[in-house]
């Protein structure tokens, strides 16, 4: 910080304005004793400053354009980074203006300036002065202060009654009410028309689309009842009667397909899961499980990714691939599958020495032979530790 540059900024520079007096102090803060090599970049100014960058850069446009300030050597920045580097200024405090200009020199001498003289600093011109508003201290008239505050309301706004003297007058208060008899619809989403069924319930109608299709069918689903097969799907049996019970009464079986369906992800209600139950009984007739089943649609389906889970498990189910082959039982006593080179009676044994086989061979009982070869390791470790003892 220099003293002089703060003082000349303070009190002397021709300032034109406010936000021109900011930016030179800040200047002033950054320069040296005569002024030169302040660099502070124009966003540091304009947060010191509270004033905005904008305003800032026409600031020392203007006073650049006077003056008050310069370009200086850039050579003082040079070890900022290329695309961070500010410019340098020198405040162009006058020749006159130095009370003690032989030390100034003698500060340039040492920083290998040239002197300061009356013609490199030469004197400032005053600021020019500020213009004032034409109207400045005449008084109004009542009409035009009615006619400024009409001009300035848009057509968005209603007419408002003034008394003629900027005051404005509001209407007479009564009972409210719109135009039309109640309030007014603010739902921009396009709303979906609905129909009333034979048996009071409404429903909404199909756009169209698969989606809305579905909902149809789940809407139109009754209480406890079910919905037939989809567009193409496999008929609802006969045996059925066109119902098929939830899972307090499956008196056909349908109970464990529906909860099933219905721990589905998703959130499939039991009306979804009713209208599946076909699908899936004819997966079951060819040869699905539904552990398989559930397996395939969770695999297939991402609850997050979609809109109408139910509809995306339909088109899965239409679009089975065959069943997964499955593995036939091992009948009892049967040997387990064993690598090459293994005994298939006895887990663990090789086929050319398995010792239950010999021992079978030989026709001793294996669990006495067993018995034996126990006792024979027995006697043998205690010889064994009775010989350590001695």
């Amino acid at each position: 910080m220099s003293f002089e540059a703060v003082l000349w900024a303070t009190n002397d520079a021709p300032i034109a304005n406010v936000n021109e007096f900011a930016v030179l102090m800040m200047l002033a803060e950054k320069a040296d004793p005569d002024g030169c090599n302040a660099f502070p970049s124009r966003p540091t100014i304009a947060a010191r400053t509270t004033v905005d960058p904008k305003t800032v850069l026409r600031a020392l446009q203007s006073m650049e354009t006077r003056g008050l300030i310069a370009q200086g050597d850039q050579r003082a920045a040079e070890y900022i980074r290329a695309d961070r580097r500010p410019i340098v200024y020198d405040l162009l405090i006058p020749y006159s203006w130095f009370p003690n200009v032989e030390r100034i020199n003698k500060e340039r001498e040492q920083r290998g300036r040239p002197p300061l003289t009356g013609s490199t600093r030469p004197d400032i011109a005053a600021a020019p002065p500020r213009v004032k508003r034409s109207d400045k201290g005449k008084p109004r008239s009542k009409s035009k202060v009615a006619d400024q505050q009409e001009s300035s309301r848009g057509d968005y706004q209603s007419p408002r009654d003034s008394d003629g003297y900027g005051v404005t007058l509001s209407p007479s208060r009564g009972d409210s009410q719109s135009g039309t008899g109640g309030l007014p619809v603010t739902q921009t989403s396009p709303v979906t028309p609905s129909t009333t069924s034979l048996s009071g319930h409404s429903r909404p109608v199909s756009d169209g689309s698969e989606l809305g299709e579905a909902r149809e069918r789940e809407a139109a689903a009754p209480e406890g009842g079910s919905v037939g097969g989809g567009r193409t799907g496999a008929a609802t049996p006969a045996g059925d009667a066109g119902g098929v019970p939830g899972p307090g009464g499956d008196a056909d079986g349908s109970g464990d397909v529906v909860v099933m369906l219905t721990g589905l992800p998703g959130a499939v209600t039991e009306g979804a899961a009713r209208r599946l139950v076909p699908l899936v009984r004819a997966a079951v007739a060819a040869g699905w499980t539904l552990a398989g089943l559930r397996a395939h649609l969770v695999k297939l389906c991402d609850p997050e990714k979609v809109r109408y889970a139910p509809a995306v498990y339909e088109k899965h189910l239409r679009e089975l691939p065959a069943a997964p082959a499955v593995r036939p039982a091992r009948a009892a006593g049967a040997g387990y599958e064993v690598g090459a080179g293994m005994c298939r009676r006895h887990l663990g044994h090789r086929a050319d020495d398995c010792t239950p086989c010999d021992e079978e061979a030989r026709g001793g009982d294996p669990a006495a032979l067993r018995a034996e070869a126990l006792a024979v390791v027995a006697r043998m470790r205690a010889s064994l530790s009775g010989g350590g003892r001695r």
